[in-house]
């Protein structure tokens, strides 16, 4: 019981200061430890910043790899000084062996109810970070994941995916919402059925 215990308390006290360590602000380049040079006097008043790139340069690292696998990242996007200036959404077009074609709609939070939006807004962030080209390593997989969902007979199976994103930016306080969506395709790729039978068993 006492070796549970511990082992409990390491895990939650880790996953405290991972989460902590995590949504902590980045600060500017300039503020971060070893890249201000100012005077003692003034590094004491801003120690606040100093902290914060202590923290962004050589702790968060730690549980980079932690924090992306349980999906408990933060992202600091929605304030200032570069919020997000964007509407994203993001869709898929299945190619079949007949030539037929199917849109397949990952979850959008302004076409979910509150108590849906709340339960799938990991699923959203996942959605706001897959399609950067930082994350093109995730792509196949994302559309294998497309193909399956969308794999209903054996004699007609998904041969081709298509990713697209949509985008169009957020309109000024006070001002008419008339932008239109901009539709760029990210990722095609061949699909083989064989595999698809293979993963369905």
């Amino acid at each position: 019981m006492i070796v549970r215990s511990i082992v409990v308390r390491a895990v939650v006290y880790f996953h405290l200061l991972a989460i902590l360590s995590y949504a902590l602000p980045t600060p500017p380049e300039n503020m971060k430890i070893g890249v201000y040079d100012v005077s003692l006097s003034e590094k004491i008043g801003a120690w606040p910043a100093y902290f914060l790139g202590w923290n962004s340069v050589s702790v968060r690292p730690l549980f980079d790899t932690y924090v992306r696998l349980t999906g408990a990242h933060q992202h600091w996007n929605m304030f200032a000084p570069t919020p997000i200036h964007e509407n994203l959404w993001v869709d898929a077009t299945v190619t079949y062996k007949s030539g037929a074609e199917k849109q397949y709609v990952f979850p959008r939070n302004s076409k979910l109810t509150i108590v849906d939006g709340f339960i799938q807004e990991r699923y959203w962030k996942y959605l706001d970070s897959v399609q950067e080209e930082s994350n093109a390593i995730m792509w196949p997989d994302m559309a294998r994941f497309v193909a399956q969902k969308m794999y209903k007979h054996h004699e007609d199976p998904p041969v081709r995916v298509r990713l697209h994103r949509h985008t169009k930016p957020v309109s000024e306080p006070g001002s008419k919402d008339d932008a239109e969506y901009t539709n760029f395709t990210f990722y095609d790729t061949p699909i083989s059925s064989k595999n698809l039978k293979k993963e369905r068993v």
